[in-house]
């Protein structure tokens, strides 16, 4: 293991696609599918390395610091078990990697991290902080603002290396009460002091460090009232991650009181990251939610989902599978548990040589870099011989564990109960519980994965009320599973994907403990270094298949039939699309019976016509036949105006024989209603919506000089002699064949000769 990096965990590869259920939609707890089963399965757990699950309610104070989850019994003995929640989420972790379920925003701590280095070679890191650190860093006093409800900076200019520091010694001579808090943390230091004033500047402690030479002096305030982005105050947060001074100091921020803080600004003077010391930890570029890369998620609950149930914002569905606790077979005496007291600690997601996906032989890719998250996290399952010791840190009480575990060996009994599951998701659900039916790997539970607890191998299976048999229910899941990971991946087989393979290899027993200790604080600086890049290491773990190569071709041949099927359907729907497109232009056809021009007739023969030309298009473009049908029937449609169209013209033209001239036409037309009556159809036998200038000019003649004549002009002459478009109801019909400026001219001349 020289020269190679190390942990107690490894990381599953997030799937890119989501498998989602076509029924996901149809579950009901109470209209069970036509192939929905209820049953009950049993299972015989045994756990190959001491467990130890911390107690829950019903334990007294101390026992749920000491003993595994039991209940007590009457006579003071405790019945150890496996509670059904912890199981529950066991499985339900497994079956999120066999199923290509989502990775759950609620699975991780969405957070941005930070990074500070001071030196080292080949470090990917350093050259940035340097140039980060040595460029612009400003201080000043930090404080929320509940009237404006923002976060506001004061800003005391450029911080000084040089001129902004105090040493210890000479703080001690011009400050005596400075040396009743040395020993004191940052916070109560400040509390105590209050900030004072030393030769005009602000007093800033730092807490207790070896080898500490420097306080902080912060300048007068030169800039008041800044605004703090929240998304800056979200970085500032969770880079400086909760801890009982940390929380107190944001306790501090949340009251209103200022905090002193370090900082920088962007290119356009706006405040982009702050810290609590000089040389305070630099926010990376991305957070975790940035890294985890899963872009086809679908819509609907995913399998997982379906058959153990969800609440979201938008709604709910309840699980159809209960986990019962698993009741260990016999008693255990106080005297057989084994008192292991240290640290557990959790891993950091920080550090990116192995929380990040690492691509490039040589080079660390970061949390500045365009990186995916390695996966979803796994204990690697120890062998019972390769279990490793709980550190003790440095002998805090405060943050020891004391666990009283159960010894290897013991048997528990499970029962899961069904409702309403079809055979695939039964199928999941023994996949799950069995890792597919492979020999070898094992669950893990409890605390103290990281140092081998709670390895849990299962012994004895049994189905009871089920139709089939494991293996076709396994067979059936692995089917449907193949269908979907060949669609995306072709040529490829769900059991050999390496989301597959890398959660097997991880649960397989692991027979080096050295492989699986924790680093040192030492080893954990070296191998972030790209002189000393390395990559966990698995021994490969391929998954028991159920599918053979004659169920392959059927596989793939179902999945080219349902790929086929599905471009299909998007085919004809993208046309259907176009087409109703097409069919909303045919809209502003006319009846025929309604065109009273041949113009009108061109009219519709046009948009037929491109009508015509788009569904050609269509056909050809999409390959639908159908369509064929409905370009023959506009075809007909087509010819059928045509056909109209010359029955109107040769109307015209008969009409043309009995009135050869506009003159002819209108006559002795000399009452307002004859005389309208005429324009009106002279204007549909000539199939234009205007009459020409000849037509105007003997219009123009007809009423200066004729229509005052006649008899009936005597009648209807106030009509007439009244010059108004709106009332006066000859000249008013008038102005929709003559301009108001010709009409008044007419107008003149009438009344100039007829007064």
């Amino acid at each position: 293991m020289a020269n190679q990096i190390k942990a107690p965990y490894n990381f599953v590869p997030i799937n890119h696609e989501v498998y989602i259920p076509s029924w996901g939609k149809q579950i009901s707890m109470d209209v069970p599918f036509s192939d929905g089963e209820d049953g009950l399965i049993e299972v015989e757990l045994q756990n190959n390395t001491p467990l130890f699950i911390r107690n829950g309610a019903g334990a007294s104070a101390c026992d749920k610091e000491e003993y595994s989850a039991h209940i007590t019994l009457p006579n003071g003995e405790k019945r150890y078990f496996l509670p059904g929640s912890s199981l529950k989420g066991m499985l339900r972790s497994v079956m999120e990697i066999l199923a290509f379920a989502r990775l759950k925003e609620d699975s991780y701590n969405d957070d941005f991290f930070g990074f500070r280095r001071f030196g080292g070679n080949n470090d990917p890191l350093q050259t940035e902080y340097i140039k980060q650190m040595n460029e612009g860093v400003c201080c000043g006093w930090l404080r929320y603002d509940y009237k404006r409800d923002e976060y506001l900076l004061d800003d005391c200019g450029i911080f000084d290396s040089n001129t902004c520091r105090i040493s210890i010694e000479t703080l001690r001579e011009v400050y005596p009460r400075y040396k009743n808090v040395e020993d004191m943390n940052a916070l109560d230091k400040n509390d105590v002091l209050g900030y004072p004033d030393i030769d005009g500047r602000t007093l800033v402690c730092t807490g207790k460090m070896k080898s500490k030479k420097h306080e902080y002096l912060f300048d007068k305030v030169k800039n008041e009232d800044i605004h703090v982005d929240s998304d800056v105050i979200v970085k500032f947060k969770t880079v400086y991650k909760p801890s009982d001074y940390k929380d107190n100091l944001y306790k501090k921020l949340n009251k209103g009181e200022r905090i002193a803080v370090f900082f920088k600004k962007d290119n356009h003077g706006k405040v982009s990251v702050i810290g609590l010391t000089r040389n305070f930890r630099y926010p990376y570029k991305y957070r975790i939610s940035d890294c985890i890369v899963q872009p086809n998620v679908g819509e609907g609950p995913d399998l997982v989902d379906c058959i153990f149930g969800y609440v979201n914002k938008e709604d709910a569905l309840k699980g159809r599978v209960h986990v019962g606790n698993a009741f260990a077979n016999k008693p255990v005496e106080c005297a057989q548990l084994i008192t292991k007291k240290g640290v557990l600690g959790q891993p950091s997601a920080s550090y990116y040589p192995l929380y990040l996906r690492q691509k490039i032989q040589g080079k660390y890719v970061t949390y500045n870099d365009d990186a995916e998250m390695a996966g979803r996290k796994r204990y690697r399952v120890h062998a019972p011989h390769s279990l490793t010791e709980m550190p003790e840190g440095n002998g805090n009480e405060n943050v020891m564990t004391l666990m009283k575990l159960l010894p290897a060996g013991q048997t528990f009994k499970l029962q899961i109960s069904v409702h309403n599951l079809r055979p695939i998701e039964v199928g999941a659900l023994l996949s799950a519980l069995t890792f597919h039916g492979t020999e070898g790997p094992c669950h893990n539970i409890g605390q103290g994965k990281s140092f081998g607890f709670g390895s849990l191998r299962i012994k004895k299976l049994e189905l009871k009320n089920f139709k089939y048999d494991e293996h076709a229910y396994l067979k059936d899941f692995e089917w449907e599973m193949s269908k979907f990971y060949d669609s995306n991946h072709p040529g490829e087989l769900w059991a050999n994907s390496d989301k597959v393979k890398a959660l097997l290899s991880i649960a397989a027993e692991h027979a080096d403990a050295e492989e699986l200790e924790l680093m040192d604080l030492k080893e954990y600086g070296d191998y972030r270094k790209n002189d000393k890049y390395s990559t966990l290491k698995e021994a490969t773990v391929n998954a028991k298949a159920f599918v053979d190569i004659r169920d392959v071709l059927k596989v793939r041949a179902e999945v080219k039939r349902q790929a086929e099927a599905r471009a299909k359907a998007e085919n004809e729907a993208n046309a259907q699309i176009k087409a109703d497109v097409i069919e909303q232009s045919l809209k502003a056809l006319k009846q025929k019976e309604q065109c009273e021009t041949a113009k009108d007739c061109d009219v519709c023969d046009a948009i037929l016509a491109q009508a015509i030309d788009d569904y050609e298009t269509l056909k050809k473009e999409y390959g639908i036949s159908s369509y064929g049908e409905r370009i023959e029937t506009l075809r007909n449609l087509k010819s059928e105006y045509l056909q109209y169209k010359i029955m109107l013209l040769s109307k015209v033209v008969n009409t043309s024989v009995k009135a050869s001239s506009f003159e002819e036409h209108i006559g002795k037309a000399f009452t307002i209603g004859t005389l309208f009556g005429k324009l009106d159809k002279w204007k549909k036998i000539k199939g234009e919506s205007q009459l020409d200038a000849e037509d105007l000019e003997i219009l123009h003649k007809h009423i200066v000089n004729e229509l005052p004549k006649d008899k009936a002009y005597k009648k209807e002459k106030k009509e007439w002699l009244t010059f108004d478009l709106q009332k006066a109801r000859g000249w008013k019909s008038l102005s929709a064949y003559v301009s108001a400026d010709v009409l008044q001219t007419w107008y003149e001349e009438m009344t100039k000769g007829n007064a």
